[in-house]
């Protein structure tokens, strides 16, 4: 796993806890009468009851996974927001999250901290390398931790 990928985790697990809770809001409207679980086309005779319990059903198991997404992500978050304050240069660190987490671009993170691009593109190679071969060593691929939202 590159540096750019376990970093990025972050974002990988802000899209899935967004779709969770996007989802269990949809499943909280349709337990509620606020929302129909299909369209006119789609509806078969079933009892209200049914209908209702499944919603419900859906509601707490997306609730759950919502929880356990945030949790997760709390987790991680600590753990790499440790590792980045603890870098040699406190600029690595910056790099690093400004670069991988905020998604902003190292001509914009130069600017900002008044180094040239060449200056920041050195120091952000120097921090990936530092960072690799510190934390990178024992950490496996979490297979659960793909691009794209379940």
């Amino acid at each position: 796993m590159t540096v750019k990928q376990y970093i990025q985790q972050l974002l990988v697990l802000e899209r899935q806890i967004r779709f969770t809770n996007a989802q269990a809001q949809k499943w909280h409207d349709i337990a509620y009468g606020q929302s129909s679980p299909m369209s006119d086309n789609e509806r078969v005779q079933t009892s209200v009851g049914d209908r209702m319990a499944d919603a419900v059903s859906m509601y707490l198991t997306m609730e759950s996974k919502y929880k356990n997404c945030l949790l997760k992500y709390r987790e991680l978050y600590d753990t790499i927001d440790n590792q980045l304050a603890n870098m040699s240069e406190p600029l690595y660190g910056e790099v690093l999250r400004r670069h991988l987490i905020a998604e902003e671009t190292l001509y914009e993170i130069g600017i900002d901290s008044g180094y040239s691009y060449r200056q920041i593109k050195r120091k952000y190679t120097a921090a990936v390398m530092e960072f690799a071969e510190k934390y990178l060593k024992d950490v496996p691929k979490c297979p659960q931790m793909s691009p794209n939202v379940p």
